[in-house]
């Protein structure tokens, strides 16, 4: 019996297949934030990041980091 926490169609796949589905599942994660949230859209758009740009797990670097004073900057605007 396996618990619901482990999902061994996913957790046994092979290291090429395991980062290929990884790449496309940030992809896709990027693409809906770019495009259906104001905040990471204006966010992304603000530092010049294009959500097509990712291609390769390291493009993840690519992503603007938000922290405190970037929220704090981006309401005084």
């Amino acid at each position: 019996m396996y618990s619901k926490y482990w999902a061994p169609e996913i957790e046994t796949l092979a290291r090429g297949e395991l980062e290929a589905l990884q790449l496309r599942l940030l992809k896709h994660t990027v693409h809906s934030a770019y495009h259906n949230s104001p905040y990471y859209g204006r966010a992304m758009r603000s530092s010049g990041f294009d959500p097509d740009s990712i291609r390769s797990l390291r493009d993840l670097r690519k992503l603007p980091f938000i922290n405190k004073k970037f929220d704090r900057e981006r309401h005084e605007l």
